[in-house]
């Protein structure tokens, strides 16, 4: 029930400094560490705090991860990848997919070996493998296909290319070296300034310095000019170099090549039209299936050549957006069928030679309820904005089956049944259970908590809370920057105090904490939980600070305080019943604070923090795969009433159609109950409340009448939610934890006669029309809305309206709403006229 937004980037997390020697920590039973206070003058400040309510828990840094149960969520694999190619060889192609390197063909592929983030180019038949995580140096490692580690490198400088006998590092300099694979001297090469760009071949290199193309002997002989144009894109072809130009003007491609840098360039020249004098085209130059080509790229018009040197020339038909030409293969994303590596044919068009493997689809959105986990994950393939739904069932640790839902989301959030979906199109929209209900514009800006979520609507600075019905409760103007909501109520920070505020009752104050510069802030039950700053020092070493973490219980005035190093302070933070979960940053370690226990803090999971839920704790590790770790702690409260989606009145008919049937969302599962409907002491109704699994509470339905089937005179009565919750916490309490959840409903009446109204006068501009009610049994109040093709007139209330120019070529008609004491409010409309004149 909590946001996914990622947290901020911080230091990485360091012990806090020791304020006194502390002892070595303890376990308890469930293998958590606990430290023991020490006696010492900070600790007796300690607990001369605590007995005005300042509970401080001391440690020396951050505790050891436990091990903690933990629910994995399978990965989908029915997922495209967009694939590198990195050439062909006799076994078929190679691609490198997410790190991996795969050689074959479609429903044919092999995986060679996983390198990771570091670059990969293919030499031959081998592969290259070019780690540089060290800004300092270089290590480069040569693979068989076969995946075999056969020659290795390492030395200083960054890495520039790789050719077929070895490969170009420079210097902190301009100076540049060639190193031969499996060996650590480097030979330096002639370049005398800083190189952009290097290519290299067997014994030979051509290096762009300034803009020229240079030819350097890898032999360590001095450069010279190798007779390229600036602007060409070389290539060796064996010893061969070739390399292609085109000319606006005279509208041709040239290809020029030479048998090695030593040699005289042959050139010839293809007439073809890439565009006109002006434009920017890129050429870029292929060699391989033994021809050589040019790909001409018109940015101006987006069109695309293929110009081969043998003389033909056909526009580019592909299927997709253009990902890459390497080695005569063209490797294209299609995002909604399959990860394509194609051949340009003669003609332009393309042929699928393979389809990348399919991969892994990382989860991007997780979010808990008491009984099921939602997440979205990157399929049908990588590069969408937004993700594909799903939804499991999760009791224990026994995972149910997936569903799919058929909508894209850019976040998701769960309340027991209840599910809100915001999508890239800037609109959310509510689930319950299966069942699709509305959609509104904005997108989420808090968790949903039972039937309402805070709503950020477009081109506004405020967030609207709306039920999952469409009604607007009311509007927060200031927010934090991950905004919690308990019910209807939240967390702002005004004039350096926190207050909760009853959104939906005009923002009303119902508590003041205490005095703060807080970040980051939520809010479960009677619990604030927010970070603070102790004693901030120099920005420039972070490890120096501490902070606190304080929870604030707004019923009793209690304060629990719990020191953190400041690498933990001010990131992202999630409140749970009886516990807090903060994060120092996206993709790292996050933690668990027990400030309704002993427990203390607890590390739980390496990740992104994504939900929290009882007492478990929903997380995405940094490979993408979904976990769901379960806490020695949290979740023993009672069951609280998050929103009652109670209608305040009824008029009860002989139908079905007409009954009252309230829904209530709790913040856990309950056990069989009862709705009790009482007329001041008398119990008039009890209706039979069935067991749930998450908090959710359904198909109840009151006909009016009480126990002896009598139909109940009108007027109001009160209603009492009388569940326990299933793990025996206790029964149900209001959202204030005070009182059973109890509310008031009104049994109204219904006009024995309630005509449609009619209109009198021409469907002209400038005509008076007027509305006739009829005759309402028994009298009532009378209000009237006039209608332009079904919507509301402005101002045009009257039981009279005069055609205007706006209403040309449109219908009027006007609803008439009666009121009557003890009578339900009820609104007729009258027939359409025709287009007005």
């Amino acid at each position: 029930m909590s946001p996914i937004r990622p947290a901020g980037a911080s230091p990485a997390a360091t012990p806090s400094p020791s304020l006194s020697p502390s002892p070595a920590p303890s376990r308890d039973a469930v293998g958590i560490q606990t430290w023991a206070l020490p006696l010492s003058w900070p600790t007796v400040r300690t607990l001369v705090a605590s007995v005005l309510g300042f509970a401080l828990l001391l440690s020396t840094g951050l505790p050891a991860r436990a091990a903690l149960p933990d629910v994995t969520l399978p990965s989908a694999r029915a997922f495209v990848q967009a694939a590198d190619v990195l050439g062909e060889v006799a076994e078929g192609t190679v691609l490198r997919v997410q790190g991996a390197i795969y050689v074959g063909g479609t429903n044919r592929w092999r995986k060679v070996l996983d390198a990771g983030d570091a670059g990969t180019v293919l030499v031959g038949q081998s592969l290259v493998v070019i780690d540089r995580s060290d800004d300092d140096a270089t290590t480069v490692k040569v693979f068989s296909l076969a995946g075999q580690l056969v020659q290795q490198s390492t030395v200083p400088g960054r890495f520039e290319q790789a050719g077929p006998s070895g490969f170009i590092v420079s210097g902190g300099d301009a100076d540049s070296y060639v190193v031969s694979y499996g060996s650590s001297t480097r030979t330096a090469l002639g370049t005398q300034d800083y190189v952009d760009d290097w290519r290299l071949g067997n014994g030979q290199a051509l290096a762009r310095v300034n803009g020229d193309w240079r030819a350097v002997p890898l032999s360590g002989g001095s450069d010279r000019d190798a007779g390229i144009p600036g602007n060409a894109e070389p290539v060796f072809v064996g010893a061969a170099v070739v390399y292609s130009a085109y000319d606006a003007v005279l509208k041709q491609t040239t290809f020029c090549r030479a048998s090695d840098l030593g040699s005289a360039f042959a050139c010839s020249s293809v007439d073809v039209d890439a565009g006109s004098p002006g434009d920017s085209i890129d050429v870029q130059t292929i060699a391989g299936q033994g021809t050589v080509a040019a790909v001409l790229e018109n940015s101006d018009t987006d069109e695309q050549l293929l110009v081969r040197a043998s003389g033909s020339a056909a526009r580019i038909r592909v299927p997709q957006t253009w990902a890459d030409t390497s080695a005569g293969l063209e490797a294209y994303e299609v995002r909604q069928q399959q990860g394509s590596v194609l051949r340009l044919g003669d003609d332009g068009s393309a042929s699928v030679v393979a389809v990348s493997p399919q991969g892994v689809a990382r989860v991007e959105l997780l979010s808990l309820s008491p009984n099921a986990v939602a997440g979205g994950d990157g399929r049908p393939a990588e590069g969408a904005d937004d993700s594909t739904v799903w939804k499991r069932s999760l009791t224990g640790a026994a995972l149910g089956p997936e569903s799919l839902l058929p909508v894209r989301a850019t976040e998701i959030q769960l309340s027991g049944s209840r599910m809100a979906v915001s999508t890239a199109s800037g609109k959310t929209l509510f689930y319950d259970g299966p069942t699709r209900g509305r959609t509104v514009g904005g997108a989420l800006a808090s968790n949903l908590s039972g039937g309402q979520a805070l709503i950020l609507r477009p081109g506004r600075d405020s967030a609207d809370l709306l039920t999952v019905d469409g009604r607007r409760l009311g509007t927060l103007s200031s927010w934090s920057y991950d905004p919690a909501i308990f019910g209807s109520r939240t967390v702002v920070e005004r004039k350096n105090r926190l207050q909760v505020i009853d959104v939906a009752a005009g923002n009303k104050i119902l508590a003041t904490g205490p005095t703060t510069d807080s970040e980051r802030y939520g809010i479960w039950g009677d619990w604030v939980v927010f970070d603070d700053d102790l004693d901030p020092g120099d920005d420039s070493d972070d490890s120096e600070d501490t902070s606190l973490l304080r929870a604030y219980n707004v019923r009793t005035k209690a304060l629990k305080t719990i020191r953190v190093p400041a690498s933990v302070h001010g990131r992202k933070l999630i409140v749970g019943d009886g516990f807090a979960a903060l994060q120092v940053s996206l993709s790292s370690e996050f933690y668990a604070w027990d400030f309704a226990g002993s427990a203390g803090l607890t590390t739980v999971g390496n990740g992104n923090l994504a939900a929290v839920e009882g007492n478990r704790v929903g997380w995405i590790d940094d490979d993408g795969v979904a976990h769901v770790t379960t806490l020695p702690f949290g979740g023993r409260s009672a069951p609280r009433l998050l929103s009652p989606a109670v209608p305040a009145a009824f008029a009860p008919t002989a139908t079905a159609a007409n009954r009252w049937r309230p829904q209530f969302d709790l913040t856990k599962p309950t056990t069989v109950g009862q709705l009790r409907i009482t007329s001041g002491r008398k119990l008039v109704r009890v209706l039979a409340v069935r067991a749930n699994a998450d908090g959710s509470i359904r198909s109840l339905s009151w006909d009016g009448k009480d126990g002896k089937g009598k139909r109940v005179k009108t007027g109001t009565y009160r209603w009492t939610l009388a569940v326990s919750a299933a793990d025996g916490t206790g029964a149900a309490r209001s959202i204030d934890g005070t009182t059973a959840p109890t509310g008031s409903v009104t049994v109204q009446a219904t006009f024995a006669k309630a005509p449609k109204p009619r209109l009198s006068g021409a469907a002209k501009v400038g005509s008076r029309l007027t509305a006739k009610a009829g005759t309402w049994s028994p009298k009532a109040t009378l209000s009237y809305q006039w209608l332009r093709n079904g919507s509301t007139i402005k101002n045009a209330k009257a039981k009279t309206y005069r055609l205007a120019k706006s209403d040309k070529g449109k219908v009027v008609a006007v609803t008439v709403t009666a009121r009557r004491t003890g009578y339900l409010t009820t609104s007729r409309t009258s027939a359409n006229t025709g287009k007005v004149r």
